[in-house]
C-alpha cells in the first residue's frame, strides 16, 4: 500500500494505477461508463464512514451507477468531490469523494452536506 504525497491511499485491485490528470469532461464519460458495482471499489475508510453515518451502501452505488452529480469539484489530478441529491433529506447533498483509476472508481469517503455549500 502506497501513500501519495497528497496523503491519499493508492492501492488498487489491479496493482498500482497510474495517476493522470482527468478533466471534468473525461470524468463525465467515465461516470457514464460505470454500469455495475464491479466498477467501484470502496476503501476501508469509506465503508467505516457509511456504517457510522446514516448512509446506505445502495445510495452510493445507485448514485455512481444511475445518476449524474448535481455539482462536481475537482480536488486533485484524479480526485473529485461529487454532489448528488440526498435520497432522503431535503436540502442535503450526498457527497462522494472519489479517485479515478484506469478502469475503476475508488470511493474514498462519503457524507451528507447542506446544499448551500455547493461550489
Amino acid at each position: 500500500m502506497d501513500i501519495e504525497s497528497n496523503g491519499v491511499e493508492t492501492m488498487w485491485e489491479n496493482g498500482r494505477d497510474e495517476f493522470v490528470d482527468i478533466s471534468e469532461k473525461e470524468l463525465k464519460k467515465i461516470l457514464v461508463d460505470v454500469r455495475d458495482k464491479e466498477d467501484i471499489i470502496l476503501t476501508n475508510h469509506s465503508i467505516e464512514k457509511i456504517n457510522e453515518r446514516p448512509l446506505k451502501f445502495e445510495w452510493i452505488y445507485n448514485s455512481l451507477i444511475a445518476k449524474f452529480p448535481n455539482y462536481v469539484e475537482k480536488q486533485g489530478l484524479n480526485l473529485f468531490k461529487l454532489h448528488y441529491e440526498h435520497p432522503c433529506k431535503v436540502f442535503k447533498d450526498l457527497i462522494i469523494i472519489i479517485a479515478i483509476g484506469k478502469k475503476i472508481i475508488k470511493v474514498l469517503t462519503t457524507y451528507k452536506q447542506d446544499i448551500r455549500r455547493r461550489g
